[in-house]
């Protein structure tokens, strides 16, 4: 029987086939770290006007894994760095593209830390990373005079999405003394992130505020309407300034009086609803009021939605 292909086209095909896979391999290895860390420093440039600190990118082409060693955004006015991590790790799916716009089975970003502070003059360094956008209004113009000729906002899909070991300190130069305080660890899970519509992804988020305060939030998450459910664990929040710095810094603000609705199960802000047990030392502290401490731990039942 006379083969489909003689020899020399076969062979032509093997070494196509093999100079394919060799271009293919370098690209990954050699030209993606390279495109990926030009096009990341410019957009951050271009959009913020500080140059980041990126640290070592590779991918790996046949896990279609891209992982960003090290990275920094300096703060243009304090020594202090205003984001780091220590790695991301970004997993594609192949073929992705053919049932969402994004579609990425994992993102992992390891040991970030945020720091946010507030000068003498009351101004927050993270306002400095989202300039007003002149563009805005009128990019909102056009959106509404072109109706539904748009094919519809991004869907992202997102296998699992993962924070280790955060970290965020906050300080606030305005008050006297100077008021700190530090987020640490935070950890975050969220599953089967989606932005269609109607879609809800489960969460968990593990937050400890000093050496004695820790927050554990789970439940589901949508962007399509905006809206949450779960319930929110809360341990060792007690009124001792040297335990619970949230609750001394609470009380140094001022809040218009009736803007923080109070009651001794329930409270509600705008279509936020959280609900305590009926002991009254279990009150959420509000700005000004009188705080009662969570000796033990107690589990709100949360739901919001805009």
């Amino acid at each position: 029987m006379r083969p489909l292909l003689s020899r020399p086209k076969r062979r032509g095909l093997a070494i196509g086939a093999v100079i394919g896979l060799v271009s293919y391999l370098l690209a990954g290895y050699l030209l993606v770290p390279v495109v990926v860390e030009s096009e990341l420093v410019s957009l951050v440039e271009a959009k913020l006007g500080v140059r980041p600190q990126v640290g070592r990118i590779s991918f790996d082409p046949f896990g279609l894994r891209l992982t960003l060693h090290g990275f920094e955004l300096p703060d243009a006015k304090n020594s202090e760095p205003v984001l780091t991590f220590e790695e991301l790790v970004v997993d594609l799916l192949l073929l992705g593209f053919l049932e969402a716009d994004v579609v990425l089975e994992e993102v992992l970003l390891v040991a970030p830390r945020l720091s946010a502070a507030v000068d003498e003059s009351g101004e927050l360094n993270l306002r400095a990373l989202f300039p007003p956008d002149d563009a805005t209004e009128d990019s909102d113009v056009s959106a509404d005079e072109a109706g539904h000729s748009s094919d519809g906002p991004l869907i992202v899909d997102i296998d699992s999405i993962r924070i280790e070991r955060g970290d965020v300190l906050f300080v606030d130069r305005s008050q006297a003394p100077a008021f700190e305080v530090r987020v640490a660890p935070l950890d975050l899970e969220v599953e089967a992130f989606t932005t269609r519509a109607g879609g809800s992804s489960p969460y968990s988020l593990l937050i400890r505020v000093g050496n004695a305060t820790e927050l554990h939030w789970s439940g589901t998450i949508g962007l399509d309407p905006i809206h949450s459910e779960g319930e929110i664990s809360l341990a060792g929040f007690v009124d001792q300034p040297d335990r619970a710095p949230l609750v001394q810094y609470e009380r140094r603000l001022d809040a218009p009086a009736g803007s923080h609705p109070r009651s001794e199960g329930v409270a509600r802000s705008r279509r936020l609803q959280y609900s305590a047990p009926a002991d009254r030392r279990a009150r959420v502290a509000v700005p000004g009021g009188v705080v009662a401490g969570f000796p033990t731990r107690r589990v709100f039942r949360v739901a919001w939605i805009r």
